[in-house]
């Protein structure tokens, strides 16, 4: 039997697992996160905005239509600098309806999994999120 991949991984380990041809993930945490550097508590800022990823593409009809593709959860600690990345693989969305909440949901999920997985004295005292903006 074969053991399954890591789902975190470490930010060193990233371009061992994904493809030449992926597509650029990109994270952005808020200006503010400076601030926190300096305290005592643990804060994690999490970055949802590239969870539900789709690429559109058209069909031979001349309509668009969108594939989902995998999509990142980034979990950050400025504290000890840790960046720990969570992979929503395309099959979480199979099927599925109100893919934008289900992506805040999914979110939420896989935090509360990494914070439960911690020893008490590494989960954090406060988590902050990066909100997704729609585009303008």
């Amino acid at each position: 039997m074969t053991a399954k991949p890591p789902t975190l991984l470490a930010a060193t380990s990233l371009p061992f697992f994904l493809p030449p041809s992926f597509p650029p993930l990109t994270f952005s945490f808020p200006p503010f996160i400076f601030h926190f550097l300096g305290s005592n508590q643990i804060i994690w800022f999490v970055d949802d905005t590239n969870v539900y990823r789709v690429t559109i593409h058209k069909t031979f009809e001349g309509n668009l239509t969108t594939k989902p593709i995998n999509g990142a959860i980034f979990i950050f600690n400025p504290r000890s600098g840790q960046l720990f990345l969570k992979i929503i693989h395309t099959s979480v969305w199979a099927g599925q309806k109100r893919l934008s909440q289900l992506a805040k949901w999914k979110t939420a999920e896989e935090v509360a999994a990494l914070i439960r997985s911690l020893h008490v004295t590494e989960q954090p005292n406060q988590v902050g999120l990066s909100l997704a903006l729609p585009p303008s």
